[in-house]
């Protein structure tokens, strides 16, 4: 009598059905829609200081260890306008308008992000 000899057992189907789930919620398009307004925060060595609407217009003057870094928010958009680091990259960087999007002032230690859900691009995916 000829054995056949079985490729998959009940543990390798499984699995495989797992992660042909999870690949599937993966790759399902998101809605777009935000949970909220995307809202604009302001940190300075990790804690929030300022939290307003991206729709919004703006101007906080946050006060990190060298000084002030002024954020402003305008149409909504969201830029640094001066720095008292060195360099200033910051405010090179641009505007930020979309949640998932941040400006960092590494010697001030202030950061600016946009929050919420709304935009997914192929980096964060």
């Amino acid at each position: 009598m000829l054995k056949v000899k079985r490729f998959f057992t009940v543990g390798d189907v499984i699995v495989i059905a797992l992660l042909a789930a999870l690949t599937i919620l993966m790759v399902l398009p998101d809605d777009g829609e935000a949970e909220g307004p995307p809202v604009v925060e302001v940190a300075v060595g990790g804690d929030v200081v300022f939290r307003g609407p991206l729709a919004e217009d703006f101007v906080y003057e946050a006060i990190g260890p060298l000084g002030k870094t002024q954020v402003v928010g305008k149409n909504g958009k969201v830029r640094v306008a001066q720095s008292c680091c060195p360099l200033e990259l910051c405010v090179e960087m641009g505007e930020i308008e979309r949640p998932g999007q941040i400006l960092v002032c590494v010697p001030n230690e202030v950061t600016v992000r946009i929050t919420g859900r709304g935009y997914i691009d192929a980096i964060s995916m």
